[in-house]
């Protein structure tokens, strides 16, 4: 395939005998241009139809050298894609044809990924923090807050083991519904939910439970 140099500020007059240009590779952006059809952009994968062309000039208007690649046949050329895609100059992406849904709480500055956490914390309120045998208490409101996480522990100060279901709502939050924690102030059960929603405590036992925690989220 032919190759050719140009310098810069320069320009080349070339003899086009078959009917397809192919620009296979080039250093840089030129034009083309003859008599027959003024001037156009010179492109790597372009080809362009010369039909009644004899005679065009590849033209290197940039202040930089150029080393461009061609082929000239008489057969039209079509590419197919392999797989490999090389770009070699900047991409901006103008507009976005296909919906896209992204959820993300982190933030990417010089191509490193930084989470952005919590930076508010709120205890439970100490009048909830005994649950007395058989009830079913709303422990938090429900928030809609950015990277909002209940912690919830069970720290009942006795040798039996405690017990409580977890839920969005008294009903969830029964005993075939619920969230199962076990556990004591010497074992204690702890969980942690990502959540909005607002937190329900049921105690399915016949002594009264103590717990702790509070939530976290990010304004």
């Amino acid at each position: 395939m032919p190759k050719i140099k140009l310098p810069a500020q320069s320009e080349r007059l070339i003899q086009t005998s078959a009917m397809f240009l192919s620009i296979i590779n080039s250093t840089g952006n030129f034009t083309l241009e003859s008599p027959k059809f003024g001037a156009l952009v010179g492109e790597v994968g372009r080809q362009y139809e010369l039909q009644n062309v004899n005679q065009l000039t590849f033209v290197n208007n940039s202040d930089a050298p150029l080393d461009i690649e061609f082929e000239i046949a008489n057969i039209k050329v079509h590419t197919s894609g392999k797989g490999v895609v090389s770009v070699s100059n900047e991409i901006v992406v103008k507009r976005i044809v296909e919906a896209i849904q992204v959820n993300a709480n982190a933030t990417v500055e010089d191509g490193k990924m930084a989470k952005k956490v919590c930076n508010i914390f709120a205890p439970f309120d100490h009048l909830n923090a005994t649950i007395a045998a058989g009830s079913t208490v709303k422990v938090l409101a429900s928030r809609e807050a950015l990277n909002r996480v209940i912690t919830i522990q069970l720290i009942t100060d006795s040798v039996l083991m405690g017990e409580m279901r977890l839920g969005d709502s008294a009903l969830n939050a029964t005993v075939n519904r619920g969230i199962w924690l076990q556990g004591n102030k010497d074992a204690p059960a702890a969980f942690e939910w990502e959540t909005e929603t607002a937190l329900y405590i049921h105690n399915p036992t016949n002594n009264p439970i103590t717990i702790a925690g509070g939530e976290q989220w990010r304004t």
